[in-house]
């Protein structure tokens, strides 16, 4: 079966189903966090998988677009935010 696909305006989040390792907890990882909205469809199809997200990283962060509380108070942990 293909992977899910979720496109948005300027990102992709694709989701490869099939056999994993039971707890799965994978780390999300985005170049850039803006609005919260690429990375807020990611946590979704993770967990829509079963699998509980262990964290979010992200090269930059625009906090001036309120991506961080986007994501549900969730911790991000970014390299530059500006």
């Amino acid at each position: 079966q293909p992977p899910a696909v979720v496109a948005q305006a300027r990102g992709l989040c694709t989701l490869l189903q099939g056999q994993r390792p039971h707890p799965t907890l994978p780390l999300l990882v985005d170049d850039v966090l803006a609005t919260g909205g690429t990375m807020a469809a990611a946590i979704s199809l993770v967990e829509q998988s079963g699998a509980t997200v262990a964290g979010i990283a992200v090269l930059i962060e625009l906090a001036a677009l309120g991506g961080r509380e986007a994501l549900g108070g969730r911790e991000v942990f970014s390299l530059m935010t500006v």
